[in-house]
């Protein structure tokens, strides 16, 4: 070899590892929440408890966007003064009322919360909340809520779902999942129940609160329940967002049986084999009268 290629080699053996990312070892499990995800989780709970437990108006603006707030609740506004003005009604009104998180799934600048709402200590209702995080406060806000036909009925929500944070799962798998359960037995052309053995655990558990009416359904019983309503409706699905954390996703969805269309969310645990196991559905039927401007949903 000669001593200008001698030079050569030496000079491509420096500085090639400069252009080559190292390979861990071991890698990073992608259905973990992030830094950036715990820390939106983290204001997200502070934001809950401020305003509605503390119901303190004065520090709204450490958790959320004084400048942009998006709010597509129904018959909603957009602007923290809005929501300042809700808190001070309970504040007068309910000041009973507390609101308990039993499960937070968090995904790029989004989080979801599931929380039971109480007054005078009586559980009345689920709320499914989702919250857009920039830079570390809120500037947009969904919800389901519906509402216990009895407070016995909360005690399937109290317990929440099983995080499995020893397990690390394939995002993208779950995700892709997720999406197929909702379209496939909640979708105008719905599959056979057998369909989807792929994605659903045979001892699958489904928990619904719709309208005051909650009920926990097996595998054959939920997709009766949903043929109940085909057989004299058209079903329509539009999902909105899908988010994944651990062994959890939970769907966001536009539901719409004849001419009502629901605000839906289903968040669903999976076991190691990446199979549904469990599930809870939140449905709100969107009101015709709306005076927000904005849609529930997207």
């Amino acid at each position: 070899m000669s001593h200008l290629k001698k030079i050569i080699v030496v000079t491509l053996a420096t500085i090639l590892p400069l252009f080559v990312m190292p390979v861990s070892a071991s890698s990073e499990c992608s259905s973990a929440p992030g830094d950036i995800q715990s820390a939106n989780i983290r204001v997200v709970q502070q934001a809950s408890n401020n305003n509605f437990n503390k119901k303190s108006i004065e520090k709204m603006g450490e958790f959320m966007n004084t400048q942009r707030y998006i709010q597509h609740t129904p018959n909603g506004a957009d602007g923290i003064e809005h929501l300042a003005k809700f808190i001070a009604f309970l504040k007068e009104k309910m000041p009973s009322f507390r609101v308990a998180q039993q499960q937070v799934i968090a995904e790029n600048d989004l989080v979801m919360t599931q929380s039971i709402d109480y007054v005078d200590g009586k559980a009345i209702e689920v709320s499914v909340d989702w919250y857009r995080v920039h830079f570390g406060k809120i500037t947009e806000h969904w919800d389901v809520v519906a509402e216990f036909s009895d407070p016995k009925d909360s005690e399937e929500y109290i317990a929440g779902l099983a995080t499995d944070k020893a397990v690390c799962m394939d995002k993208e798998l779950l995700r892709s999942h997720a999406i197929e359960f909702v379209y496939q037995y909640m979708g105008k052309h719905a599959k056979s129940v057998d369909s989807t053995k792929s994605v659903v655990h045979g001892d699958l558990v489904v928990r619904i609160n719709d309208s005051k009416a909650t009920s926990t359904m097996n595998k054959g019983e939920f997709s009766q329940w949903v043929n109940s309503k085909r057989s004299s409706a058209e079903l329509f699905v539009e999902i909105a967002r899908v988010i994944v954390m651990n062994n959890l996703a939970a769907v966001h969805f536009k539901w719409t049986v004849n001419d009502q269309p629901r605000s839906a969310t289903m968040v669903m645990s999976f076991d190691q084999n990446q199979k549904i196991t469990e599930s809870w559905l939140a449905l709100l039927p969107i009101p015709k009268e709306n005076n927000n401007f904005r849609d529930p949903v997207f």
